[in-house]
């Protein structure tokens, strides 16, 4: 009984791992349960830890000296000064800045992380595990460096002002997003990163870099062999509801939260996450066919704030808010003439914003803002099936609607064709899904106009072969997600090309809302309708082909299209079973269509 008492009092009266790690005096013991006077004023988890080891930290002093910094400006009360509108005479204007008349904040992004003031060997970065997976300090930071450069611009939302090193400290969870995602999402580390986000999930979610972990992954997640494994509708959901819980989508401060902590840039940070929650749950919802996650009204606290003409991420949020207008709206599913009439007025509103793109000069807004306007178009089609269109009289509203997409998808096309900087893995999954639109939404076109002329038939099926080759392009593994997608477009096309396709029947069903959603259900009655048939339907032979298509079409190689690895499709991404490299080109030549 002495020694079990002898051994609590030892370790009561062991120093936490806060000062150990500092090498200084602790006084927990004398505090308890209260933290210890060092973590009460850094504000830090005061706990001991029998096996904890102090990891040495070389240029630790200067790092430091920038954390208690910016501990003083979290802690202390700005002046009303802090918060007014500089003058313009000084005012300083960086790409990811967002500035309007109610802040007039710009967030300095010029030296992100801290990347610009670390020495050229990286010492000063230190090196991290977690689990069993190691990286070195060099390593962290070209990873860091490769993020900064690559994928903040699509979506500069982040707070950068902290260090590698310190933003480790403070919230793994994101220092670990980072690095899965700058890798490329390296196999070694996507599981124990996934152990990482379970356990933060089980927690309340209370930090913005927490927040900001959850939107950046559902924008880059995890490649998925099924479409319904992928989370990222899941996480969104997480980070909306934290951000809500934490009055970001509020311009007033809460009972919790007094904006009077904060500094102007917190504030804008603050703004800027909730700003980024609405993008991401547009994204999904869109491409998944889903209600958004966060409703038209809540937005609108936000909308007053951001200014489209000097704030891309301005730009880009008025984009998809467009998208999450017209979504809800058609949605409700009226008649054609009604539907073709707010389609008009919707494309109107578009319009409206053609020039801030253009004055933008960004490849990427430019994909988001025909991406939306396709989308829009989309819906005067999905509902529709070759059947229904030789049945039904098709209004001119109606065609008009067809027609605008036609252009809009090939304009898609021809723009990803031209993206070399920055890489093409870098983007979002979003953009990706906008591709595949593009030439599903042309194969849809040919599949129920009757009146297609031959030289828009011609236009159309070069298109979708550039698709298809743009994709194939991108590929480095024979089932990565290019490679998937591009196979799927070379099924659906061969199927379009034996009017396959004509054959789909919608019965006492609503029509997706979505053309990704659309795909889904295209593919799985294609895999229905053969497994039915209890035999597979070998592709057309190339001079059956080249009747059908009188002289204008080539297939390179015959596509089974029974084969269960292929037809496992868009919501069960294709899996590989037995060699079939060569198998899978699209039957389009590459020289097009009209010699």
């Amino acid at each position: 009984m002495v020694g079990g008492q002898a051994e609590t009092n030892k370790i009561t009266k062991r120093a936490c791992t806060t000062c150990r790690q500092s090498k200084i005096k602790c006084n927990s013991s004398e505090t308890f349960p209260a933290p210890c006077s060092n973590c009460q004023r850094l504000k830090k988890e005061c706990r001991s830890d029998a096996s904890f080891r102090r990891k040495p930290v070389r240029g630790r002093l200067e790092e430091v000296e920038r954390q208690l910094d910016r501990i003083k400006r979290a802690q202390s009360h700005q002046d009303d000064s802090s918060l007014s509108p500089p003058s313009q005479g000084g005012q300083q204007i960086t790409p990811n800045s967002s500035i309007d008349g109610s802040y007039g904040i710009s967030l300095d992004t010029t030296n992100p992380f801290g990347l610009n003031s670390i020495d050229v060997g990286f010492t000063q970065v230190s090196p991290q595990s977690l689990e069993d997976y190691l990286l070195s300090g060099p390593e962290i930071a070209t990873l860091f460096k490769k993020f900064a450069i690559h994928y903040i611009p699509h979506f500069p939302v982040l707070d950068t002002r902290m260090s590698i090193n310190i933003l480790h400290q403070t919230n793994p969870l994101l220092f670990w997003t980072i690095i899965l995602i700058s890798s490329r999402h390296q196999e070694a580390l996507s599981g124990v990163y996934m152990n990482l986000l379970s356990k933060q999930l089980v927690e309340p979610i209370r930090s913005l870099y927490t927040i900001h972990a959850l939107l950046i992954y559902c924008l880059w997640p995890i490649p998925s062999r099924k479409q319904i494994l992928d989370s990222s509708w899941n996480y969104c959901g997480f980070a909306v509801s934290a951000a809500i819980r934490m009055g970001l989508h509020q311009s007033d401060a809460t009972w919790e939260y007094d904006f009077s902590q904060f500094s102007a840039q917190d504030i804008e940070i603050r703004r800027r996450t909730w700003v980024g929650c609405f993008i991401v749950s547009t994204y999904l919802s869109s491409d998944l066919g889903l209600p958004n996650v966060i409703g038209p009204a809540m937005d609108l606290d936000v909308a007053m704030k951001m200014n489209t003409a000097r704030d891309p991420l301005a730009l880009q949020f008025e984009i998809e808010r467009q998208v999450s207008r017209f979504s809800t709206t058609m949605s409700q599913r009226g008649g054609s003439l009604v539907r073709s009439s707010l389609i008009h007025m919707f494309d109107a509103e578009l319009k409206l914003m053609s020039d801030q793109v253009l004055a933008a000069s960004s490849q990427v807004l430019e994909i988001l803002y025909l991406g939306a306007k396709l989308s829009l178009y989309s819906f005067s089609l999905l509902g529709e099936t070759a059947a229904s269109t030789e049945i039904h009289h098709i209004d001119p509203s109606t065609k008009a609607i067809w027609y605008l997409g036609f252009e809009t998808a090939i304009k898609l096309t021809h723009l990803y064709s031209s993206i070399t900087d920055p890489p093409h893995y870098t983007y979002p999954k979003h953009h990706f899904w906008i591709l595949l639109s593009s030439g599903y939404y042309l194969l849809k076109f040919l599949s129920i106009n009757t009146n297609v002329t031959p030289s828009e038939s011609e236009l159309a099926r070069n298109s979708i072969r550039l698709v298809y080759s743009i994709l194939q392009s991108w590929s480095v593994q024979s089932l990565d997600e290019p490679s998937r997608i591009a196979r799927i477009i070379s099924l659906l096309a061969n199927a379009e090309l034996q009017n396959t396709l004509h054959q789909f029947r919608r019965l006492n069903r609503r029509p997706p809302l979505s053309i990704v959603a659309d795909v889904m259900e295209m593919t799985a009655w294609l895999r229905a309708k053969l497994k039915k048939e209890g035999k597979g339907k070998e592709a057309m032979s190339v001079s059956e082909l080249n009747a059908a298509g009188e002289g204008l079409v080539t297939i390179m190689e015959p596509v089974l299209l029974d084969d269960d690895a292929l037809w496992e499709g868009l919501d069960e991404w294709l899996r590989s079973e037995g060699d079939m490299s060569g198998s899978l080109l699209l039957p389009y030549p590459e020289e097009g269509f009209g010699g």
